[in-house]
């Protein structure tokens, strides 16, 4: 009978004819807000939470919207409401989820046996405490983000001198990048980078660094070779080059906002902050594939947005669509991915209205497919192992091993012919794969691992011990979903090598000022926020809300494509906070955030 009559019930399934949904969603109480405040102090006591800060805004943003609400008279709709349930849930699970040591972790709260009964109370407790805190934290901050929906203004200001912004942009990030590349000479190069250098010099290539960045790399190495006739002079070259085209592709984000009459305050500010981002500048001058991919990932995203919007010359537009999308493709090979689901989600929101979009982008993914695997196979270049492919699945057989006996003698064999049972014990860790791969390619039998036998063994084992199966994954790639985690974001060195590239430092006092500013953004909790994956993760969700209500249909298409990325690593993450994995994040979502809370949506935007 309470089931029945229940307002949650009819909140979804029914309507809202008395209000009860509404007020069961919407009711003000301040038993939230003491909700919310033990959720805070669960997490703060959570000693794995390196990073605190990330949960405090969560709950600074709480408040002000709770408060900011309260005296609000709009009333949201049936669907508005549905919708927000739903997310509110997702985001609360995924919450509940990823804390799990908060829930099970109780060897700190007694290790009498005595009180062992007492144990169940307390996961109970704090079980219900967590989930319900980030239940009414997360629906007070979707409440709170319908207001951008339901506002009768926009950031849109009236028209301004358009170059000079785009002008100031790229000069900016070009100017401050080459200060760092200067006193840095010739740049960072970490162990991936001297491996791409090793494959061009002696032209045994591997697709584990994506081939045709190493042929580009090996464009500008060439030039600089017969220009300069030394290694050094030959990477900063290329450096130069990933800075340019960093600055252009920046600069093409400013004049899109710019010609969309975004608040001139906004667009200043954005650019000032990428400017200072201290990512923004060592991965400028940093020999990795993740810059041209995420800053053509940026390019992607934002020509999509003008083609949709007829922003500029159509044409423009459409060539940096296919350029960025073929990039994408071949310069991470979950870029591909990202794409394929780019193109379903397009044909399901506007193949009617939009079928060249669609189709442009079908040619853009069998042009890449060709690219990726039959011309580069005829140049001789290997594909990665398969171990490379497998790094969850590892995970999670190895977490098997570490927690439990109960595996068969079967099982120890299979497990044993591809690795050792005790190398496992002694080198799992639960963030990065890097250590079981190692031994599993050291022990030299990697082909075992495409057998039926093996991915039975995995799914047996994965149906025995659903629970490990599921720890080991969340601490595998929950650094890209939820927030409160450290891990090195740059390097600053040049790695061992044989072609005599080292660091040549004629500005040492310029060096060292900036090498301050680097180590107070490295270590200061509050621009740590800046460099949570999973804060950036929990802001792309509430975009991706924010679009669904509206309607709007191209938002929702370019939140999603972060989505798509962030999917890509949920099942293949080698390490478990990787910032270069994530780059792409942090130079799409200020443009995704300003076109989806601030800009009016047009009609030929809406969902098809």
């Amino acid at each position: 009978m309470f089931l029945k009559s229940s307002p949650i019930k009819r909140f979804i399934l029914q309507g809202d004819n008395n209000g009860a949904m509404i007020r069961c969603l919407q009711k003000r109480s301040y038993i939230e807000i003491v909700l919310a405040f033990f959720l805070l102090a669960l997490i703060h006591s959570n000693s794995q939470e390196e990073v605190f800060s990330p949960f405090l805004l969560l709950f600074v943003v709480f408040i002000i919207g709770f408060f900011a609400r309260k005296n609000e008279k709009k009333t949201n709709s049936i669907t508005e409401n549905r919708i927000t349930f739903g997310f509110t849930t997702i985001m609360s699970i995924l919450f509940w989820l990823s804390n799990y040591s908060i829930w099970t972790n109780l060897d700190r709260l007694t290790t009498d046996n005595d009180l062992g009964h007492y144990r169940v109370f307390f996961i109970l407790i704090q079980s219900i405490i967590f989930y319900l805190g980030g239940w009414v934290v997360w629906k007070e901050i979707f409440l709170f983000a319908l207001s951008f929906v339901h506002r009768d203004d926009s950031l849109c200001s009236k028209k301004y001198s358009k170059p000079i912004y785009g002008l100031l942009s790229f000069l900016g990030v070009l100017c401050t990048d080459l200060v760092f590349l200067i006193c840095k000479y010739p740049g960072v190069l970490t162990y991936d980078s001297i491996a791409q250098i090793d494959q061009l010099v002696s032209n045994n290539y591997t697709n584990h660094h994506p081939f045709y960045h190493t042929i580009l790399v090996k464009l500008f190495v060439s030039i600089g070779l017969r220009l300069f006739g030394n290694y050094n002079a030959a990477m900063a070259l290329y450096l130069v080059f990933q800075i340019v085209v960093s600055a252009l592709s920046f600069s093409y984000l400013i004049t899109t906002l710019v010609e969309l009459e975004v608040n001139k305050y906004m667009v200043v500010g954005l650019i000032i902050f990428h400017i200072l981002m201290p990512y923004n500048i060592m991965f400028s001058i940093t020999v990795w594939k993740d810059i041209i991919f995420s800053n053509m990932f940026m390019v992607f995203l934002v020509s999509v947005y003008r083609i949709f919007n007829g922003i500029g010359n159509k044409v423009f537009s459409g060539l940096l669509f296919i350029l960025s999308g073929v990039i994408l493709c071949l310069y991470r090979s979950n870029g591909y991915f990202v794409l394929i689901l780019f193109f379903v989600l397009c044909v399901i929101l506007f193949i009617k209205k939009y079928p060249f979009i669609c189709i442009i982008t079908a040619v853009v993914l069998i042009f890449g497919f060709v690219l990726k695997h039959p011309v580069i196979k005829c140049f001789g270049v290997t594909q990665p192992d398969i171990v490379e492919s497998l790094s969850i699945p590892i995970q999670q057989v190895s977490r098997v091993v570490i927690e439990t006996d109960d595996i068969d003698t079967r099982q120890k064999e299979l497990i044993s012919d591809v690795i050792d049972i005790e190398t496992i014990k002694e080198e799992y860790k639960p963030y990065i794969s890097d250590p079981i791969k190692g031994s599993i390619r050291d022990k030299g039998n990697i082909d075992a691992l495409k057998s039926r036998e093996y991915a039975e063994l995995y799914f047996k084992l994965g149906v025995s011990h659903p629970v490990i199966y599921l720890k080991a994954w969340i601490d595998q790639t929950r650094g890209f979903w939820n927030a409160g985690y450290y891990y090195w974001v740059w390097d600053d060195i040049i790695r061992e090598n044989n072609y005599g590239i080292h660091r040549v430092n004629r500005f040492k006092k310029l060096d060292n000022v900036l090498n301050i500013y680097l180590m107070w953004c490295d270590r200061t909790d509050f621009f740590r926020l800046f460099l949570s994956i999973g804060l950036y993760f929990w802001v792309v969700i509430i975009l991706c809300f924010v679009s669904i209500i509206k309607k709007d249909g191209v938002s929702l298409l370019l939140n999603m494509s972060i989505i798509f990325l962030f999917l890509s690593l949920f099942v293949a993450t080698p390490v478990a906070y990787e910032f270069r994995y994530a780059y792409a994040y942090f130079t799409c979502i200020p443009f995704l955030t300003i076109i989806s809370l601030f800009i009016p949506l047009k009609d030929n935007c809406k969902e098809g």
